[in-house]
């Protein structure tokens, strides 16, 4: 009798672990992008803007949040003068999902850029291609890690 009863309680616990695989699921890429990036490559018209000169050095942080808004965080340092003159400014825009393709739009007073192409993102990587929309004038290429 004892053996059945075992055997009973351990046929319920196996189905109700069992049952409990739902709650590891991965996390979408809708998901994980929300939060803050710190850009190791920002190409634009052409150029990596965060690879530093002699006389500048260019960081920029990217806010995703979960209203679909955005901002990028740039700051601006001039290495030339004593002590070095650092600026901070902010653009703001928005960002959409289409399956795996991002689009994001910036708005700087009445000029409006926008990108569109896929991202790549893990818990703490993200890479984002445009293919369509201001490449040459806005962003092309976009690498950051998760802060």
């Amino acid at each position: 009798m004892k053996q059945i009863l075992l055997f009973t309680v351990m046929v319920f616990l196996g189905l109700t672990v069992g049952c409990k695989k739902d709650e590891n699921k991965e996390a979408t890429p809708q998901e994980l992008i929300i939060g803050k990036w710190k850009a190791t490559t920002a190409v634009i018209g052409g150029s990596n803007v965060l690879v530093p000169t002699s006389t500048t050095k260019t960081e920029l942080e990217i806010e995703f949040r979960s209203d679909k808004t955005l901002a990028f965080n740039w700051t601006n340092t001039i290495l030339t003068t004593n002590p070095p003159t650092v600026s901070k400014s902010t653009l703001n825009g928005t960002y959409s999902w289409n399956g795996d393709i991002l689009t994001i739009t910036a708005v700087n007073g009445s000029d409006t850029r926008t990108v569109t192409g896929p991202v790549v993102i893990s818990e703490t990587e993200m890479v984002f291609t445009p293919t369509s929309g201001d490449t040459a004038t806005f962003v092309s290429l976009l690498e950051a890690e998760k802060l």
